[in-house]
């Protein structure tokens, strides 16, 4: 769900991407250097400075909707699906605060919104 918001929680880019990809010229970032140690619980280690990723990075916004109907179509059975309000480890938006567990939370004042779920299924 956060691919339709910008890094400020604004609402951005269409949640129906008809599979049309967002094309980011800058490539992957270090999403995980940038969360500190909510993704390295164990300890950060310092990476390449300054590093610019020369290839760009493409991104499909998918639906719920199209992820589960792809998961029925490839047979498989939905035993469980679950929504988190919550990132596991990683700070997606600015602001966001870390609570227990190291899940961070979107900003007070910002509508509850699934950031995360799962899937449990069965062939």
């Amino acid at each position: 769900m956060s691919m339709i918001f910008d890094e400020k929680f604004n609402l951005k880019y269409p949640y129906f991407g008809e599979s049309n990809p967002l094309k980011w010229n800058e490539g992957v970032q270090d999403y995980v250097g940038a969360s500190g140690e909510g993704l390295a619980p164990s300890g950060e280690q310092e990476g390449v400075k300054d590093f610019k990723n020369p290839h760009p990075v493409y991104e499909f916004l998918w639906t719920i909707g199209d992820i589960l109907t792809a998961l029925i179509g490839a047979g498989f059975t939905i035993d469980q699906y679950k929504e988190y309000p919550y990132a596991n480890g990683t700070k997606i938006f600015d602001d966001m605060q870390e609570k227990e567990g190291r899940k961070m939370h979107p900003p007070k004042g910002t509508p509850s919104l699934p950031l995360m779920y799962s899937v449990v299924v069965t062939k």
